[in-house]
């Protein structure tokens, strides 16, 4: 059979295999020094932990997306870290093995933005970072992030889109670059003005994601502002984006503590009564069905 690993073994050392961009759905051993790239586009390797083992000097991968499919498994282990190199290579899943690149990452894989037409639209998230790194849209003339910088632990995001008129769609990708040895993660963003009207709310927040560790070492913006009646009718359409709001952090933290204040508990009780209003909602099926198809070539 004629698999990626059998043709790293015919490979010479120091030689280069060329791959085609394509998924290969295995798990693979580099044990001599040898260059994986791809000729055009990316090629995906995809397979159980560690998906990409490596125990040689003077590797170098180029242009490759290496994902893990076991959950908190490793996309990449590396037994020898003397002289590898990387370009252009994006994992999902651990890394174990190099130094500054080690530790849990909490980020999402997809993120719907809350876009307003013809204003600039902010969106915040909050997402858990075991290393230094940098963060960008792949599309920058429309999205920004602020800060551009994360650091190790919890970190919150703000992501701006410039103004856009009505009945646009996007589609982008967040890029998170490590400081050590530059491989990257990809979260898919996207959105659009065509039903944003009663969905968006230009507030400081609109928090459209948040990762489980927030609610154990988070002091930001998410539990030290100030709710009133007012804050939470203007915060629903945040609610509309989680429509099991439940598993929020602090939901579950305030549910099951006996001292939580009397401000929360009202907090809950009128997300859970806009949470009915919003399942009665009139949704036009067929748009959503026609964005979705969209996405989804």
């Amino acid at each position: 059979m004629n698999t990626l690993q059998s043709r790293i073994n015919k490979t010479t050392p120091n030689g280069v295999l060329g791959l085609y961009a394509g998924e290969y759905n295995e798990r693979i051993e580099i044990n001599k020094p040898v260059t994986i790239k791809t000729k055009h586009s990316f090629a995906t390797i995809a397979g159980s932990s560690p998906t990409v083992a490596v125990n040689s000097d003077g590797v170098v991968l180029e242009k490759l997306f290496i994902i893990c499919t076991e959950e908190n498994g490793a996309s990449l282990f590396i037994e020898n870290k003397s002289n590898i190199e990387f370009k252009d290579v994006y994992v999902k899943g651990n890394v174990v093995g190099l130094d500054g690149e080690e530790g849990e990452w909490e980020i999402p894989d997809v993120m719907k933005l809350n876009i307003m037409p013809d204003k600039v639209s902010r969106n915040r998230f909050i997402l858990l970072s075991p290393v230094s790194a940098r963060i960008f849209s792949y599309n920058n003339k429309i999205i920004d992030c602020h800060p551009n910088t994360i650091y190790p632990g919890i970190n919150e995001v703000e992501i701006t889109i410039k103004e856009l008129d009505w009945n646009n769609i996007i589609q982008d990708y967040l890029i998170i670059e490590t400081m050590g040895y530059h491989l990257k993660r990809k979260i898919l963003i996207y959105g659009n003005t065509i039903d944003s009207s009663a969905n968006y709310v230009n507030s400081k927040n609109n928090l459209i994601w948040a990762c489980k560790s927030a609610d154990a070492g988070y002091n930001g913006n998410l539990f030290n502002e100030e709710f009133n009646e007012n804050t939470i009718s203007q915060s629903y359409d945040s609610v509309s984006f989680f429509p099991n709001f439940q598993h929020l952090p602090f939901y579950s933290s305030l549910k099951t503590n006996g001292h939580a204040s009397s401000s929360f508990s009202n907090l809950i009780s009128k997300m859970q009564r806009l949470e009915k209003i919003r399942e009665k909602i009139m949704i036009n099926e067929s748009l959503a069905q026609a964005y979705s198809d969209l996405l989804a070539e």
